[in-house]
């Protein structure tokens, strides 16, 4: 009989047990580990969105804190100078208080340095900042930024050769085109014509050089951008559409222009007229003086001035024997279109014409300085130059401001008071609305606590406010936080 004997059953090992329990351990610790820190950063990302949008609601509630000082500020109040305030938005609460108050000069805006263009002609087209000069033999234009005084493409439109004299004269406002110019070439004198899309139509003059021009006007007659060029050997008018270059005399004292939609002179009186290109003209002014709603024009000449009132067609003269005009302009109110006449004594008589008529006017204030050429007035003001330099003055206190440098041109670029452009050492500059006066310089500090007193957020706000004299507020805005 055989018997079977089993093997005994193996003992199990201590050491594989705590092997095991090792690595359950471990396990159990990387999985507790890898919570604490996903609940960690869970944590972190809350506690960081709440921040953020905390940060975000203090920095909507200081936004809303300048919005409602600009608001304050266009409506004529300068707010929270005798206190803090306070504004309360999503449980947010931001102090507002003034800390300073300073005086500031009217904007200047820097158009280009001096060595840029050869020869600068601003113009006012289309409510924007051209100005029209020569560099490397060609004739350039520049358009600026009425706002920030860039130029608005990268590089001036290219006109055309310009190896001598040029003339330019800008279109007015919604007339789609910038600049018309003249300039002096190999083939002689083109007329160029150029588009606020930077197009460029040129046309031969049949003019060998610009000897004797001393005048550009642009505009459209009969449905037609046109030039007319002026001076001491008579009057063209070109006319870009059909290519037309028509000589035009007129009436001694005058030039040819642009005026209600036509030229003037025309028909009988134009053909009557044989002499008036042989008296130089000085300057072309227009406004409304017989106040009768339509544009009239003045002629200041050597020896004369000239009136026409476009709306009955009357043509009226003034002069004084032995003198000629010393200074001129339209000082708006109740002066209007006033000359000052003087003789090489020195004598002076300052005329206006009001009311259809010429008569003397009494000098006073402004009237007794010693202007040149072109004036500008109107609200209390009077602009102009003294001793080749830009001079303005006011009755409200600032009796005579030296603007820095030679004035060149009087424009309207925002909409507001008289622009003026200057030029200097520097190069060329425009200086907005100077005749409203200085502007101001306000600063408020923000701080923004949440409900329970705590700082959240800390900024300033700085306001430029310049006023004009009708009660309008033109404001600069600088956030800082």
């Amino acid at each position: 009989m055989c018997t079977r004997h089993e093997p005994a059953a193996k003992a199990p090992r201590r050491g594989n047990a705590g092997a095991a329990l090792v690595i359950a351990l471990a396990a159990s610790a990387v999985v507790a580990l890898s919570v604490a820190l996903l609940l960690g950063y869970i944590n972190r990302m809350t506690v960081e969105q709440a921040r953020r949008e905390i940060m975000a609601q203090a920095r909507l509630s200081q936004a809303s804190a300048g919005d409602m000082i600009g608001a304050l500020l266009a409506s004529g109040r300068v707010p929270f100078t005798d206190g803090d305030g306070f504004l309360e938005l999503a449980g947010q609460t931001t102090r507002i208080s003034c800390e300073s108050a300073t005086e500031l000069p009217p904007v200047r805006i820097d158009l280009a340095t001096g060595d840029e263009l050869d020869g600068f002609t601003p113009v006012e087209s289309s409510g924007s900042i051209v100005l029209a000069g020569v560099r490397g033999g060609r004739l350039e234009v520049w358009e600026f930024d009425q706002r920030t005084g860039e130029p608005l493409s990268r590089s001036p439109i290219t006109v055309c050769e310009a190896s001598g004299g040029w003339l330019a004269a800008g279109f007015g406002r919604g007339s789609g085109r910038l600049v018309a110019a003249a300039s002096e070439g190999p083939s002689g004198v083109t007329a160029s014509l150029v588009g606020v899309d930077g197009s460029v139509v040129s046309v031969a003059t049949g003019l060998s050089s610009l000897e004797g021009c001393t005048r550009a006007e642009a505009g459209t007659a009969g449905g037609q951008p046109v030039l007319v060029l002026s001076g001491a050997g008579g009057s063209r008018v070109f006319f870009f559409t059909s290519g037309e270059a028509v000589e035009i005399p007129s009436p001694p004292g005058t030039c040819p222009v642009v005026t209600r939609g036509a030229i003037w002179p025309a028909g009988a009186l134009a053909d009557a007229a044989g002499s008036g290109a042989h008296v130089q003209v000085l300057d072309v002014l227009r406004g409304d003086w017989d106040a009768d709603g339509s544009e009239d024009v003045c002629w200041i000449a050597r020896d004369r001035v000239t009136v026409l009132l476009s709306s009955s067609g009357a043509l009226l003269c003034d002069s004084c024997p032995g003198a000629g005009p010393g200074a001129w302009g339209d000082l708006g109110g109740a002066i209007g279109l006033a000359v000052r006449w003087s003789t090489p004594a020195g004598i002076t008589a300052w005329r206006t014409f009001a009311a259809g008529r010429f008569s003397n006017l009494a000098g006073g204030g402004a009237l007794t300085l010693p202007w040149e050429g072109r004036l500008t007035g109107g609200c209390g003001f009077v602009a102009g130059v003294m001793d080749g330099k830009a001079e303005l003055y006011t009755s409200a206190g600032r009796p005579l401001t030296a603007l820095g440098g030679s004035l060149e041109a009087v424009v309207d670029i925002d909409g507001g008071a008289a622009d003026f452009i200057l030029q200097s050492e520097d190069g060329w500059s425009a200086v907005l609305d100077p005749a409203d006066g200085p502007g101001e310089a306000h600063t408020w500090s923000l701080t923004t606590l949440d409900k329970d007193g705590g700082r959240v957020l800390s900024g300033r706000v700085t306001f430029s406010v310049f006023r004009s004299a009708s009660g309008g507020a033109r404001l600069y805005r600088e956030d800082e936080s």
